[in-house]
């Protein structure tokens, strides 16, 4: 079991802490950029990086936070709001549809979606906090129906279907806490496997971050044999940063396994993960803290790990030309070729984080 040994933190030291943080991250990044002086000088972009779409594209009235985008044979979808967008070989937008409206759910964003491989369904949180993705767990089929999975009570962060059955769903909850409004549901925070057809729920792994909602999204995947959970490991705590671990458990035989990555940053506490289609790679984000609010340092690392030699290769993924960028939940093209993630400026000060628009990385493998 990958349980850490620690109390579940109250409701006042969740928003306590995220406010704390958030005031010494944002003195931190305005002390680095005090030194500077006149305008800063460009640096060229990525050749490889197409920007699909922008957070505000021309003659728009509605402003995107593009944080993250799925990526299916027929069309990508990018949130928030939810759009489903289809593009050609050479990357250019078709059609753009918006599927939800931002106040379709008064104060409810989505913060987390996920395509099945086999099917045009779709999986998708709204969050009740703003700056985590912590909330309730939706169904979107493809003849546009929406369906509740698990509502709040289950404080779900994300999910996805098994690869080769779209009615099994494994999701992450953060468990029962006075802050998420659940305290007497009694839930155990860890990785489950849900039948929406049977209804029967089953948790697989107990696992509790001492972070809790504040890793800001639990970014875990399952490989593409169904058999096991690539579970981002985020061990930081309000006194002790640490970096997080990648570990795969097996669900066959119950046993994990910490897979030797490093990063560059020591501080970025978030991390993502994502199993190419083929299972032989990791693709990750190792992001900073506060990545889905307004204020966060340092700039994201994404890089892919290879699983059979253990070797990392690091992404130019840098989308401004004036500094750095912040990334949170990158993700693959069906075949493997190329990287889907959202992409926001660290703008002046140095640290406020732009709105998120919609990239491209080409030709990664």
């Amino acid at each position: 079991m990958l349980v850490h040994s620690v109390s579940p933190p109250t409701a006042s030291i969740y928003l306590g802490r995220m406010s704390v943080l958030s005031a010494l991250i944002f003195i931190l990044v305005l002390v680095a950029g005090c030194g500077t002086t006149g305008p800063e000088e460009e640096t060229a972009i990525n050749e490889d990086i197409v920007l699909l779409k922008e957070a505000r594209a021309e003659g728009e009235t509605l402003e995107s936070n593009l944080i993250m985008g799925a990526w299916t044979p027929e069309s990508i979808f990018a949130a928030i709001p939810l759009w489903e967008i289809t593009v050609d070989s050479d990357l250019k937008i078709g059609e753009e549809s918006l599927l939800f409206e931002l106040g379709s759910h008064p104060g409810r964003p989505v913060t987390f979606i996920q395509t099945s491989r086999s099917e045009s369904s779709l999986l998708y949180v709204r969050s009740i906090f703003g700056g985590a993705s912590l909330g309730t767990l939706y169904e979107f089929n493809g003849d546009g129906e929406e369906r509740v999975l698990r509502d709040s009570s289950y404080a779900v962060s994300s999910a996805v279907y098994h690869p080769e059955d779209a009615n099994i769903v494994f999701y992450y909850s953060y468990g029962s806490d006075p802050a998420f409004g659940n305290a007497d549901q009694e839930r155990t925070p860890g990785y489950y496997r849900l039948n929406t057809t049977t209804g029967d729920d089953t948790l697989l792994v107990e696992h509790r971050s001492p972070l809790g909602p504040d890793e800001m999204i639990n970014g875990f995947d399952v490989h593409p044999n169904g058999t096991t959970l690539l579970i981002p490991d985020v061990r930081s705590s309000i006194s002790t940063p640490r970096r997080p671990r990648i570990v795969e458990y097996d669900l066959t035989t119950e046993t994990p396994d910490t897979l030797a990555l490093d990063y560059d940053s020591f501080i970025n506490e978030g991390l993502w993960l994502r199993y190419s289609p083929d299972g032989a790679q990791i693709l990750y984000s190792n992001f900073p803290f506060n990545a889905y609010s307004n204020t966060a340092a340092p700039e994201s690392e994404v890089g892919i790990f290879d699983r059979a030699t253990g070797a990392k290769r690091v992404l130019d993924v840098n989308t401004d030309p004036r500094g750095e960028s912040v990334q949170i939940a990158p993700t693959w093209s069906p075949n493997g070729q190329h990287i889907l993630y959202g992409s926001a400026p660290l703008t002046l000060p140095r640290g406020a984080v732009g709105p998120y628009s919609l990239y491209v990385l080409q030709d990664v493998n």
